[in-house]
Formats: structure tokens, sequence, C-alpha cells
């Protein structure tokens, strides 16, 4: 195993790591205010009423319909909560009408809520547990070598006027603020879009941008066709170190590799608002073209 896909792997495990660890930790929390909600309260409607909305939120269905917003796509336990959840909830409106429903078949309900909580809990921990044990063996079988990968002092800086030219451009362009003049765009986008025709095709604009937002932002945008035509782009594009590009190429050849990048992925979109740098600074390596500029490259 090269280095560089030893850590990229190692990247990818401890990067689904943190994104179970962060479900998990909200997981566990609505689930204990939840629990000790029922077992503060002696009134089998109010219980019940408190399960369903807890378990709602720790599971993350929203809405009457129980529409759910998936990291991944649903799998059988998922939707056996929701089943088991509409299924209560029809009881429970019936249990307001009919006084035959016994005190034993809201312990029943109650029971089941409960061990769906306490199931979901126990994956989490396997998981956790599963992802420690790959990250100890891609560890072990990488060796040390991968430790100073990344290390910015292992790069030869080279003193020379045009390198740092081209760095200094490269440093404006990505870290200086674009200032722009809010007012003078919105007149000339007024006077573009003036007449009667130009209204409708910018309504139209705006929708169809609307619309692309609403599917950016919908679950599972990521899987191995979107990836390989990605990687694709970044191999054709040449941004990349060579030791990246392999990388890239082993991932292509690699359906498990892809599903998995695929599957970190969609977790990282669908806590998009959570969001962070992992490290204060990102690598990046300038090398000289065969025209004599120096192009910035992720290194």
């Amino acid at each position: 195993m090269s280095s560089a896909f030893g850590q990229t792997l190692r990247s990818i495990t401890s990067t689904k790591l943190k994104e179970i660890s962060k479900q998990q930790t909200t997981f566990e929390k609505n689930k204990i205010s939840t629990i000790s909600v029922i077992e503060s309260s002696a009134d089998y409607h109010h219980r019940i009423e408190a399960l369903i909305n807890g378990t709602k939120k720790a599971f993350g269905i929203t809405g009457s319909t129980h529409k759910r917003k998936f990291n991944s796509l649903p799998t059988d336990d998922d939707r056996d909560v929701t089943s088991l959840i509409k299924n209560v909830e029809r009881f429970l409106k019936q249990a307001q009408h009919d006084p035959t429903i016994s005190k034993d078949l809201f312990q029943e309900w109650e029971n089941a809520l409960v061990q769906k909580l306490e199931v979901r809990s126990l994956k989490y921990q396997y998981a956790s547990l599963y992802g420690e044990l790959v990250n100890d063996w891609l560890s072990h079988e990488s060796g040390a070598q991968d430790a100073s990968a990344m290390d910015l002092d292992s790069f030869e800086i080279v003193d020379k006027a045009e390198q740092q030219a081209s760095r200094k451009q490269w440093e404006n362009a990505v870290f200086t603020s674009l200032e722009t003049d809010q007012v003078a765009i919105k007149s000339y986008l007024q006077g573009l879009f003036g007449k009667a025709n130009s209204v409708k095709a910018l309504l139209g604009l705006r929708k169809s941008v609307e619309a692309f937002e609403a599917e950016l932002a919908a679950p599972n945008q990521f899987d191995q066709d979107t990836l390989t035509w990605s990687i694709n782009g970044l191999l054709n594009s040449g941004l990349l170190s060579e030791e990246k590009n392999q990388v890239l190429k082993d991932f292509l050849r690699n359906p498990i590799i892809l599903d998995e990048v695929a599957d970190v992925l969609n977790m990282r979109i669908m806590s998009l608002e959570d969001w962070k740098w992992e490290q204060e600074y990102v690598p990046v390596e300038q090398r000289r073209h065969l025209n004599g500029n120096y192009h910035s490259k992720s290194s």
C-alpha cells in the first residue's frame, strides 16, 4: 500500500469516525432528554407523546408525513422506526376516544420505542469500534512514513523572484476579498431586465437557481458515477501532484473505496453548516511549467 493511498484511507476513516461521533453525541443527548421526560411522568398519554417526539428528534424524522433527512440511504432499521411511529401515533389518537385500549398496550408501545433508541445507541458504539480497528490496521500497514507526509517543512523553498511574484499574486487572489458595488450591480440588473420579457427571464433565472440550491441540499449527492467523472476531471486538470493523481487512479479501480469516499462526502454535505477546516493551513506547492510560469498546486 502506497504512503499517499494509506494516508487517504486513514483520512476517510477518521472523517467517518468524526461524523459518527457528532451524530452519536446528538443522538445520545436527545435520547437522555427523552428518557428523563418519560421517567418523570406517570401519565401514559404524556409519556408516549414525549417518547414519540423524542424518537423523531433523535432519528432525524421531520414533519407529520415522517420525511427524513438521511445521511445515507435509509436502512431497514430506519424504515422500521418510521413505521412504528406512524402506527403508535394512529393508536394514540384512537386512545383519546377509545377507553378499551389498556395500559398494557401503552407499555408495549413504550417498550418498543425505547428498544429502538437502545439499538441505535449500540449501533453507534459498534460503528465507532469498527472504525477504530480499521484505523489501527491502516496505521500498522502504512508505517510511520506517513507521519510527516504533510509537514510543510519537508518542502524546499527556492527563493526566486518569479516564484515569489507568482505566490504573491496567488495569495492576493485567494485571500483578498473582492469588493463589489451592490448598488451599481442592482442598477445594472434592473436596466438589463427592465422590460416585461426580461423580467420574466429574471424570475425564471431566480427559480432555476432556487431549484438548483434545493437539489444541491438533498442527501446522497455523491455516488460512484459522480465521483468517477469528478476524479477524471481532476486528473485532466493537472492541479494535483503525481502521487495524488496515482491515488485517484487507484480509487477509480476500487468500487469499495469509491463508495466509502461518497459516503464521507454525503456525510459532510449533510453537516455543512457545522463544517470547518481540519487544520489551520492548506499545503500548496509551486511548480514551474514549460512556459516558465509558476502555478500553485495542492501538495
